[in-house]
C-alpha cells in the first residue's frame, strides 16, 4: 500500500514516538469499553491532579508528546485516541460523534477511578472537551481550549462550514490536496525529515474515505454541529478556562479565541504568533510552558 520511502518514513516516525514514550514515561495502553476498545496514552503519577489532552480531526495522541516535559512529573496524564483515528478501521453503523467521545473519555477515568480531571483539546478535541464541561461541569476542574472546535459565528469563514457545504480539506486524493491542507493547519510549512513526509501524505490518501464516512456521521449525528451553532455558549462555561490560539489558523480565524475569551467568565486567552492551527506542534516549548503556568495558579 505504501512506496518504500513511505514505509521507511513510518518507521522512522514510529521511532521518534518510541523514543519520546520511553522518555517521558508514558506507556501505551487499551481498554474495552461499550464503544468498542479504545487507545490511549498514559504517563501514570499516582495522587497526582489528572490531565486529559485530546487531539484533533485525523490525529493521533502522539502530537501531545512533545508538549508534556515541564508537565510530567507533576501531572497524572492521559492523552486518549478519538475512535476513528485510531488504529481499528472506521466500522459501518458505528456512532462517530462527541457525545461517544465524551463518553469513551469517561470510561478510562472511571477505570482508574478518577473523580475531577482537568481538560483540554485541540480543534475535535477542544470540541470534545467543552461537550465534557457541558455535560459534566461538576467533574472539570479547568480546561484548556487549543485552536479549538466548537464555536461557529455567521460572519466568521471555518472549516466546519467547509464541511456543511460538502468540502472536506482531510479528504487528499492528490499532492495538491495535501500541499493545501499542510498550508491550511501550519503556519510555517515544516520540514520533515527521514522521509516522513512522505509517509504522511501516503496516509492521507489512504484514509480518504474513512475521513469522509467520519465526518459525515459527525455532522449528522452532533445537532449544534450541523446547524451550525456553539456546542455550548461561552458565557455559560463556569469553569476556568486557557484559551490559546495559533494567530494564522486558517481553519478556525483568530477572531473566534477573542470573542470567546471576552465572554467565558473566567477566561484567559494567549495568542501565538508564528503559529497556526496545530501550536502544540509547531511551539510545543511555548504551549508546554503555557499550560504548566496556568495549571500551577
Amino acid at each position: 500500500m505504501y512506496s518504500k520511502k513511505a514505509k521507511f518514513g513510518r518507521g522512522s516516525l514510529n521511532f521518534i514516538h518510541h523514543s519520546l514514550k520511553r522518555l517521558l514515561s508514558v506507556k501505551e495502553r487499551y481498554l474495552s469499553t461499550p464503544h468498542g476498545r479504545v487507545y490511549y496514552l498514559h504517563h501514570e503519577v499516582k495522587d497526582a491532579p489528572t490531565l486529559v489532552l485530546i487531539h484533533g480531526f485525523s490525529d493521533i495522541p502522539e502530537s501531545f508528546l512533545p508538549c508534556l516535559f515541564s508537565l510530567r512529573g507533576k501531572f497524572n496524564i492521559i492523552l486518549p485516541a478519538l475512535k476513528g483515528f485510531d488504529f481499528e478501521a472506521v466500522i459501518d453503523g458505528r456512532d462517530y460523534s462527541l457525545e461517544i467521545y465524551k463518553e469513551t473519555i469517561l470510561c478510562i477515568l472511571d477505570h482508574y477511578g478518577i473523580g475531577r480531571f482537568h481538560i483540554g483539546g485541540n480543534s475535535l478535541g477542544g470540541a470534545t472537551s467543552l461537550q465534557m464541561v457541558k455535560d459534566h461541569p461538576e467533574r472539570i476542574k479547568s480546561m484548556i481550549l487549543i485552536n479549538s472546535a466548537g464555536f461557529e459565528y455567521d460572519h466568521i469563514d471555518t472549516v466546519t462550514k467547509k464541511f456543511l457545504k460538502g468540502h472536506n480539506p482531510f479528504v487528499v486524493k492528490e499532492e495538491k490536496d495535501f500541499e493545501s491542507l499542510v498550508s491550511t493547519i501550519f503556519h510555517k510549512k515544516p520540514r520533515y525529515p527521514l522521509f516522513i513526509g512522505n509517509y504522511i501524505y501516503e496516509d492521507y490518501k489512504s484514509r480518504a474515505r474513512q475521513y469522509t464516512d467520519i465526518a459525515e456521521r459527525l455532522f449528522e449525528t452532533d445537532v449544534n454541529i450541523k446547524n451550525g451553532n456553539h456546542i455550548i455558549e461561552p458565557e455559560d462555561i463556569k469553569v476556568k478556562t486557557l484559551i490559546i490560539w495559533g494567530e494564522s489558523d486558517g481553519f478556525f480565524p483568530v477572531e473566534i479565541a477573542r470573542d470567546i475569551a471576552k465572554k467565558i467568565p473566567d477566561g484567559e486567552l494567549v495568542i501565538l504568533k508564528g503559529s497556526g492551527h496545530v501550536p502544540h506542534l509547531e511551539s510545543p516549548h511555548r504551549v508546554q510552558k503555557i499550560i504548566s503556568k496556568f495549571l500551577s495558579q
